[in-house]
Parts: structure tokens; C-alpha cells; sequence
């Protein structure tokens, strides 16, 4: 008998799953509800991340199309790993248990919230590889002290960290939360404990040029500017004047913005620059090429077919393992060990050493794989049982000799028992030949 049933055949009422948040009283308005508001220095959160200006800034790159589709690579690949739970002793794990800490994390806030571990798990990916960080409030049983029922994403804007006591808590709220009611997933960043290193900080600059350039181009050809034009004032003319007639042509151009407009000295001329010289084709590529590198991402994950100009091979295999052994390493494993850290013990003070971990991730080339374990059999290096064991299957009677690969490629001659006609013909022959020599009788 589980722990659980254990304490639920002690109580006089059925444990039901009813996670409820800590109450959310108000002290300094809502603050909490824009970015904008939310920079660093106010409501007394930390301002040693000089670079975060506000919230807004991480939220408004985390839209641009590179830098999400660079995290919703991670997300994908973290969902389609999914979880288990188990301990170092599986053998002796309480079916019980697995099922009530599998639940917690199936629907995390509970049976009656719309919050899945699809919805959660995204969330949190998008928030550890946008801002750096990911908050998570844990709800505990009011009864069974220390049992936690509940998970809450927290956006990190609402986040604020007091000095006084060392605590997290919300903004705008009285709420501070203890190390074991807040699950922190940072990227770190030697440069401050409090917060996270945002990758986003890393490829800033590039962002802000595409952003830049995006704009530029915008504003350009709203204007309905022929690219290839310029006007030209006298070099008698004033100041004054060269700036009285550039405003007037602004008027003129919202007023008649497809027509002709006449400037008392200047006149309009072509010159030779070209559409190409106002393309930012290549600088876009650029700085798409240096985000991709920020967030290591493969090429083909965020919709490239020419990954040439990043260094790398592409869409190759070895830089979808290099990927995948980055994902684990980079976001599983903080994940685990701060799920460990809090939920761990918690199940700990109960007695259950189950716990979190994500599901494993395919590293290998099946194809590969196949291709090389054919090759082996086909110069005798290898037999069928060895590959057979590999894959957790049982031999065959035939499977350890070598292999006679069939004339022409078309498959193995397989070592097939011995016709019992032809086997009874044979040994006949062989002893008259015998009986003929007077060898035998």
C-alpha cells in the first residue's frame, strides 16, 4: 500500500486534487499587467540587468520570425520527448505514486483548469529561451501539510525579487514566495544571480537592425518615393530656405503623393543608385544567420533550405544530433534539477523517491545505422545474432556464422536445415561406392 493510500485510509474524507494559488492582494495598483511598466529598478525589483529596459523588449523580439521559430524549435522537440516518472530503482517503484506525481504534471492545475502539460511545458520553454527565465508558483494540500497539488506559470514580468528577505514575489502584490513554493528556471549569467541571461541579449543588436530595416523600408515605399530619385538645391540657396522647401515638398507629397511636385530651387533629377542598393536582402540574411547562431538551431528547423552561409552543413543529420544533445543539456537538465529540487523534496518527506524526467531523446541516424550494420554482415564482421541482441530480440539458430551475401544483391542466403531426401540419396551413394572398394560389407 502507497503512502497516499495510506493517508487517505487515515483521514475520514477522499483527497481530491484542488490546487489553490496564494491570494492576490493588491498594495501598488497593477503594475503587474504592462511590460512596460515593469522595468528594471522599479517596484524594487533587481536593476543589475542594465539591459533589460523593460519586459516589452524581450516580448517584441521573442515575435519576430526568427527568434520564434528559434524557440518554437525547442518547444516542439521538448513536447515531442515528453516525461516520465520514475526513480533509480524502477523495479521498485508504487504504481500509486507514478500515477498521482504524472497527474500533477499531466494537469497541472488541476482536474477542473483548461492547463495541460502541453500548454504548461510550452510556456515555460518559450519563457527559459525568450527572457532567461521561467517562474512556476507550487500549491500545497492545506491538509496534508507539504503535498503539492498544483503548478502555475508565472510570467517572469510579474516577478520582483526583495533584498530585504531574499524572496521572490509578485508585483504589486503582498505575496512573497519561499524556495520551496517557487520553481526558477534560469539560464545563468555570471554577471547577475537574480535573473537569467536572455539569448536575446546576445543577437540584441541584430534584432534591432532588422527591426531597424524593416521599418526603414516601410516608411520608404509608403512614402511612394521613387528609390531612385533626389532633388537638388541650389548651392546659393540658405538654409533657411533649403529647410522651408523641404517641408513644403512633405506637404505636397501627402497632399499629391502620385503626382509631380514643383520646388522653387531644386530640381529633380535620377541618380545612380539602384533598387539593389536599397535591398537589405543580404543584411537581413545576416542578421537571421547570427540569431540562428545564438540559439544553435538547425537550419531546417526554422524553415531555411540554404544553411551554407552559417558555417555548418545544414541540414545534415550530425546537426540534428549536435541539436538534440544541446536540448538536453541545455534545457532538460536545469528543468530536471530544479523540479528535483522542489517537488523532489517534497515526494522525499513522503518516502517516494520518484520523480521528473523528460523523456529520452532519439540521437541516432536509423538509416545510418542500418547501412552500417550491413555492410558488417556482408563482409562477415558481424553476425545476425549480435545485431538481433541489440535491438533486445532473441537469436535465431542460424544467426551465428557468417552470412553468404546471394549473387546479384538481391538479399542473404539464409542457412536452411538440409532436404531429408536428398541427405538419405547421398549417404546411399556413398556407401556402395564403399561396399564396390570392399572397404565395408
Amino acid at each position: 500500500m502507497s503512502i497516499l493510500q495510506t493517508i487517505q485510509k487515515a483521514l475520514p474524507f477522499q483527497i481530491t486534487r484542488k490546487p489553490e494559488r496564494k491570494q492576490n492582494i493588491y498594495t501598488s495598483g497593477y503594475g503587474w499587467l504592462y511590460p512596460y511598466m515593469a522595468m528594471a529598478g522599479n517596484y524594487g525589483t533587481d536593476n543589475a540587468k542594465t539591459a533589460r529596459v523593460t519586459w516589452t523588449t524581450y516580448y517584441n523580439a521573442m515575435k519576430t520570425e526568427v527568434i520564434y521559430s528559434c524557440i518554437q524549435a525547442y518547444v516542439v522537440e521538448t513536447l515531442a520527448a515528453n516525461f516520465d516518472i520514475y526513480s533509480d530503482n524502477k523495479e521498485k517503484d508504487d504504481p500509486d505514486v507514478i500515477e498521482y506525481i504524472t497527474d500533477l504534471y499531466k494537469r497541472p492545475a488541476g482536474d477542473n483548469s483548461a492547463e495541460d502539460y502541453t500548454n504548461y511545458i510550452s510556456k515555460a520553454i518559450q519563457s527559459y529561451m525568450g527572457t532567461g527565465d521561467f517562474f512556476a508558483e507550487i500549491s500545497y494540500d492545506k491538509t496534508i501539510q507539504g503535498l503539492p497539488v498544483g503548478q502555475y506559470f508565472i510570467q517572469p514580468h510579474r516577478m520582483m525579487y526583495h533584498y530585504d528577505t531574499d524572496q521572490y514575489g509578485l508585483i504589486g502584490t503582498n505575496i512573497r514566495y519561499e524556495p520551496d513554493e517557487l520553481i526558477h528556471v534560469m539560464i545563468p549569467d555570471i554577471t547577475n544571480e537574480i535573473w537569467g541571461q536572455s539569448p536575446i541579449d546576445v543577437c540584441a543588436k541584430s534584432i534591432t537592425m532588422d527591426i531597424n530595416a524593416r521599418n526603414f523600408n516601410n516608411d520608404f515605399f509608403e512614402a511612394k518615393m521613387d528609390p531612385r530619385g533626389a532633388f537638388e538645391f541650389d548651392k546659393d540657396m540658405n538654409d533657411e530656405d533649403v529647410r522651408t522647401a523641404v517641408e513644403l515638398m512633405k506637404e505636397n507629397a501627402q497632399e499629391n503623393p502620385r503626382g509631380h511636385i514643383t520646388l522653387h530651387g531644386a530640381k529633380y533629377q535620377k541618380i545612380t543608385q539602384t533598387n539593389r542598393d536599397l535591398e537589405f536582402t543580404t543584411l537581413l540574411n545576416m542578421m537571421r544567420d547570427r540569431c540562428i547562431m545564438t540559439y544553435q538551431v538547425p537550419p531546417k528547423l526554422v524553415g531555411i533550405k540554404d544553411g551554407g552561409q552559417l558555417g555548418g552543413k545544414g541540414d545534415s543529420e550530425e546537426d540534428m544530433k549536435l541539436f538534440k544533445k544541446r536540448l538536453g543539456g541545455r534545457v532538460f537538465k536545469p528543468f530536471e534539477s530544479e523540479f528535483k529540487r522542489v517537488l523532489g523534496s517534497a515526494w522525499k518527506s513522503f518516502g517516494w523517491d520518484e520523480e521528473f524526467h523528460f523523456g529520452d531523446i532519439d540521437l541516432e541516424d536509423k538509416l545510418q545505422r542500418v547501412n552500417i550494420e550491413n555492410i558488417r554482415l556482408r563482409n562477415g564482421s558481424k553476425f545476425i545474432n549480435e545485431i538481433r541482441t541489440d535491438y533486445g530480440e532473441d537469436p535465431v539458430p542460424w544467426g551465428d556464422e557468417p552470412l553468404q551475401y546471394a549473387i546479384g544483391g538481391t538479399g542473404y542466403n539464409m542457412p536452411t536445415e538440409p532436404v531429408k531426401e536428398v541427405v538419405e540419396r547421398d549417404a546411399f551413394k556413398v556407401k556402395s561406392i564403399l561396399q564396390r572398394k570392399g572397404y565395408i560389407l
